[in-house]
């Protein structure tokens, strides 16, 4: 893993603030709560550094869509695909990933506590609400 990875992989970690359960299958049961430390783009929106919940939109166990929503409204939404847990393990907690290149972050992962998947964001695909 490439060492800027591992420092947003450390920031995130430590930015992640909650869980709220809601029913569902195959899909997020989550909605997570996360500080981004810093701008952080999500396809061409760049959302501001502050607090934001993450939820999958499509509650009939079909490719996931997320929701990326701040407390004042800004929202963005991006298809995911499932990816398997590194080594198909259970993620020890739950961490969004952020991937830096040059002077800028990057919504890249989110992983689920307990679970051995978690989600793989297409930023191509991601649209303003």
């Amino acid at each position: 893993m490439k060492k800027s990875s591992v420092i947003a992989l450390g920031v995130c970690l430590a930015g992640v603030l909650g869980l709220g359960i809601r029913p569902a299958a195959a899909q997020m049961v989550e909605i997570i709560t996360v500080r981004l430390p810093y701008a952080t783009t999500v396809g061409s929106v760049t959302l501001p550094a502050g607090v934001y919940t993450v939820r999958d939109l499509k509650e009939d166990g079909s490719s996931p869509v997320l929701e990326i929503r701040s407390a004042n409204g800004v929202a963005v939404s991006a298809s995911a695909t499932h990816v398997s847990a590194p080594n198909s393990r259970l993620a020890p907690t739950t961490s969004v990933v952020l991937r830096h290149e040059n002077d800028k972050y990057q919504f890249d992962k989110i992983w689920i506590e307990g679970r051995d998947y978690g989600y793989d964001l297409h930023p191509a695909a991601a649209s303003q609400k």
